[in-house]
């Protein structure tokens, strides 16, 4: 059933995925020509006398994004976590760790070195949310250059398995990568790794394990916000001053999210009756809210993506988009006063 991977346990989470335990795994990435991610591949199950850990392990591509963290790395780690019991978590990138700490310098405040990975730029503030998440559950990580990780074994790692009709009919790991996946697929199931997932299906799927394990918060009254993007070095607007002035005089609360742990976050827009925020990563925390949330974004036209509204409906959460193409964006606001 299992081809040649070592496998001591199989745990069933549902009818579409289940977790398999493997005996002392080896991995090897691949490197995707469109991501910047590496996809770590368990390549034999054979104890390396050389380059041993003493652990088990859940390892997994560590993404700077906020989105792909949220919806895709978080979730897996928690389906390790609530079937197969505490886990050593080891976040696996080709970035610069930090001597001092362990941690990758894109999750160091004001470290002096912030850098650019492969394709994907890394904002200019910290990625303090991913060990935000991972001081909240009390999970044991390690920060690990992928060229660290490589032919490394260890004791025992999990992996998730979806059916492959749950996977995005394109397998993102076709080229260099095609041989090994070839060896793990079983009966049906596709192993999952970072970036496979298809949106509808899984992402739905997903945001309901976070919601799960998020405390909620109640409305407050009359509390209303913009989230600014004031401070981001792309997607900003040279109007962002303007718009915090109007929607300030129109009684909203100016944010800077990137200033506030995840849980704050997440917990000030579960209690605000009104968020408005450009269209991007904002709306991700959105999504945790409920349908007493009334969610407004700013869409450039030419960010055609159906994703959050379709997200939004799914969970009966109220979501408006208006439509920015060219011109005054204070304009475009003055004129859809009637939403404020």
């Amino acid at each position: 059933m299992f081809n040649n991977i070592n496998v001591v346990e199989k745990i069933d989470v549902d009818s579409s995925q289940f977790i398999l335990k493997i005996k002392n795994p080896q991995f090897h990435f691949v490197y995707p020509s469109y991501t910047c991610e590496s996809n770590p591949i368990v390549i034999k199950t054979e104890k390396n006398e050389n380059d041993h850990v003493d652990k088990t392990v859940f390892v997994i591509s560590y993404h700077p994004r906020y989105f792909h963290s949220i919806l895709e790395v978080f979730p897996m780690i928690l389906t390790v976590l609530d079937n197969a019991g505490p886990v050593d978590v080891i976040l696996t990138y080709e970035a610069q760790i930090d001597p001092e700490t362990g941690l990758f310098v894109t999750m160091i405040e004001g470290h002096p070195q912030p850098e650019t990975v492969g394709h994907c730029p890394v904002a200019n503030f910290p990625q303090l949310f991913i060990y935000d998440f991972f001081k909240h559950f009390n999970i044991n990580f390690t920060c690990m250059n992928t060229q660290d990780l490589m032919y490394k074994s260890f004791d025992y790692c999990y992996l998730i398995y979806l059916r492959n009709e749950s996977v995005d009919g394109k397998n993102f790991l076709y080229d260099e990568g095609k041989e090994f996946c070839k060896e793990l697929e079983v009966e049906g199931f596709h192993p999952l790794f970072v970036g496979e997932i298809n949106p509808f299906y899984r992402f739905t799927k997903n945001l309901n394990l976070m919601r799960k394990h998020l405390p909620s918060s109640n409305i407050v009254k009359n509390q209303k916000i913009y989230i600014s993007r004031k401070n981001f070095a792309d997607r900003n607007n040279p109007q962002e001053s303007l718009l915090e002035e109007y929607f300030y005089n129109k009684q909203y609360k100016i944010v800077y999210l990137e200033k506030m742990n995840f849980y704050d976050q997440v917990k000030l827009i579960q209690e605000s009756e009104k968020v408005v925020c450009m269209f991007g990563s904002a709306l991700v925390n959105c999504m945790l809210g409920s349908k007493l949330n009334n969610i407004i974004s700013i869409r450039p036209s030419n960010f055609q993506v159906i994703f959050y509204k379709h997200m939004f409906d799914m969970h009966d959460i109220n979501y408006t988009e208006i439509v920015y193409d060219e011109g005054s964006l204070l304009d475009l606001v003055k004129n859809n006063e009637n939403l404020w």
